[in-house]
């Protein structure tokens, strides 16, 4: 699937990580990590959407993230968990979504805001949550834009990019299911 959002360019050339009952891979454009996890939840578009757009009970749903501010109905400004040894990040982002031939984005640009959260900042961390009717559930398409900012060893980054869209996946199916 070729992004069509504006959060997210065109991206080719995946390095797979992960492909079993949750695909993930990663590539680089515009000299930017992206990373991408697709997997299927058992619940209609209109539900995911609903809890994707939910931002104050994001810190409840996806366990890596720590605290949740809405600075405007679509502005939203997240501090997240990362894994043992890398400090916690943070980044401030539009949301929007759109609906293009069938398929529903949730997408997010970064914002200009200032850090407050005493975490590492993402400055370009974009992405989109792409939802495509599959019969009674939804395939979820999971982009980010992978920068983990900071010093972060070569070797931390193929686990933490594949432990990010495991969980991401994973997470929302729980939720959808409360």
């Amino acid at each position: 699937m070729v992004s069509t959002v504006q959060a997210v360019p065109a991206l080719s050339g995946w390095q797979v990580l992960r492909d079993d009952e949750v695909w993930i891979g990663c590539t680089w454009a515009a000299g930017e990590p992206w990373c991408r996890a697709v997997g299927r939840v058992d619940a209609p578009v209109d539900a995911v959407v609903e809890q994707l757009t939910d931002f104050e009970r994001y810190a409840e749903v996806f366990e890596r993230i720590e605290a949740v501010t809405v600075l405007d109905d679509d502005v939203v400004q997240m501090t997240l968990q990362m894994p043992f040894p890398l400090a916690p990040r943070a980044h401030a982002a539009r949301f929007e979504v759109e609906a293009m031939a069938g398929v529903v984005a949730v997408d997010w640009q970064p914002v200009e805001h200032q850090n407050d959260t005493g975490a590492v900042w993402l400055p370009r961390y974009a992405g989109a949550w792409e939802l495509v009717p599959a019969g009674e559930g939804t395939e979820v398409h999971f982009t980010w834009q992978a920068e983990l900012e900071g010093d972060v060893p070569d070797w931390v980054l193929p686990r933490a990019h594949m432990r990010t869209g495991s969980d991401a996946m994973a997470q929302l199916a729980a939720a959808l299911q409360r």
